[in-house]
């Protein structure tokens, strides 16, 4: 919601049905004259959708317009499948009558409700619709596609929007970054004698819209210019005037395989900015050989059976478009998009979360080795040269 309102934020619930009861009425009293709002309904076939208005409600008896409102849907069927239909007609944006639920467009695009909708034990059966195309885009959707084939929701909330105006937006993808300003080296140890293993990962402040690492940056990295714990400033960029800078880096201070960590549920919100980053610097990846793998975090949300049953990772069809779909914005292969659960709220490791994550780390372990037989064929080429030079 942040992205496509391009603001940073404050939401307040003016309206929940399941709390105030599910009234035109009541709905008008908690949220007319208030400001932007953006209405969610979520209804029993695990579907979310809604729609948005920078002007406020307020019962006045007629169509307003509003040529910033659009519609919208997060989830269908359980799964993220984020979907913005901008308005086409603003004059019709949204029907703005005391005896109206929230409702938008002409005909009406979508409807929530009229009067008052009783709660059925478990769920609202709404008297609303859903039938995008008329006032708003229907950018390929159809009302089965946005309500899942369901009038009966589970809940209804509006909330008011204000932007804080004192940050930048902070998107799903951009949070790590934000902790990680620091480029670090982790020697990973056998747990048993504290030997370290022949492993080494690097960590990296994340990629950003407008700021992280820019491509000087990302050379330095990659050639293994950067020393362990250097402190990234978004304003000043890195050079080899840095303290610490590694002007003669061996073998063993390259990177050897670059993992791209990607958000597997925000992948269709990606912006363009960072797609192209992450595009620009795969080609220095390229000129250098360097293999590159997708860890997919998060699987769990992506597909609700996944989440159930770890196992099924491999066989979902939500998961599989989701890899699909990474694999043709970098060009990777399928085989490369590799999908992780995160640990977030267990306490102990589970089995099922460890297998999947040690059969990514070998994955990643391969693509090391295939550079490293790279390295040594370009040796032999080099020892060839040298021979036929002598002769």
């Amino acid at each position: 919601m942040n992205k496509w309102t391009n603001g940073n934020n404050k939401y307040t619930c003016l309206f929940r049905a399941t709390r105030d009861g599910c009234s035109a009425g009541t709905f008008h009293n908690l949220c007319d004259n208030k400001g932007p709002t953006v209405t969610i309904i979520y209804n029993t076939n695990n579907s979310v959708y809604g729609g948005y208005t920078s002007v406020s409600w307020s019962s006045y008896g007629g169509y307003r317009d509003d040529a910033r409102a659009f519609l919208f849907r997060l989830y269908q069927n359980g799964n993220l499948k984020p979907v913005q239909l901008p308005v086409i007609n603003s004059s019709y944006s949204i029907y703005d009558e005391s005896s109206y639920g929230p409702t938008f467009g002409s005909g009406h695009d979508l409807s929530a409700f009229t009067g008052t909708i009783a709660w059925g034990g478990t769920y609202f059966q709404l008297n609303g619709s859903v039938s995008p195309g008329s006032t708003y885009s229907a950018n390929g959707e159809t009302s089965d596609s946005i309500t899942n084939g369901s009038n009966q929701v589970k809940d209804i909330e509006v909330y008011l929007i204000e932007d804080k105006g004192n940050a930048p937006l902070e998107e799903p993808w951009r949070k790590t970054s934000q902790w990680n300003r620091k480029y670090r080296m982790y020697q990973i140890r056998n747990s048993i004698s504290g030997k370290p293993l022949n492993l080494r990962l690097h960590d990296t402040r994340g990629l950003e819209a407008d700021q992280g690492m820019d491509p000087h940056g990302m050379c330095y990295l990659l050639d293994g210019n950067l020393p362990d714990r250097f402190q990234f400033n978004p304003s000043v960029p890195v050079t080899p005037d840095i303290t610490g800078f590694v002007a003669t880096p061996q073998l063993a201070d390259k990177i050897h395989c670059v993992v791209f960590v990607i958000d597997g549920s925000t992948v269709d919100v990606m912006p363009e900015k960072v797609i192209e980053k992450m595009k620009g610097f795969q080609i220095h990846m390229n000129q250098r050989g360097i293999p590159q793998i997708v860890l997919l975090t998060k699987i769990d949300k992506v597909c609700e059976n996944t989440s159930e049953d770890l196992s099924q990772v491999f066989f979902s069809p939500v998961v599989q478009e989701t890899v699909d779909r990474v694999s043709q914005i970098l060009g990777l292969p399928r085989s490369n998009i590799l999908p992780i659960k995160n640990y977030e709220s267990e306490i102990e490791p589970q089995d099922h979360v460890n297998i999947l994550t040690l059969l990514t780390l070998q994955q990643i372990l391969n693509s090391a080795d295939d550079y490293m037989f790279n390295y040594l064929d370009q040796i032999e080429d080099g020892k060839i040269q040298q021979l036929n030079i002598r002769e």
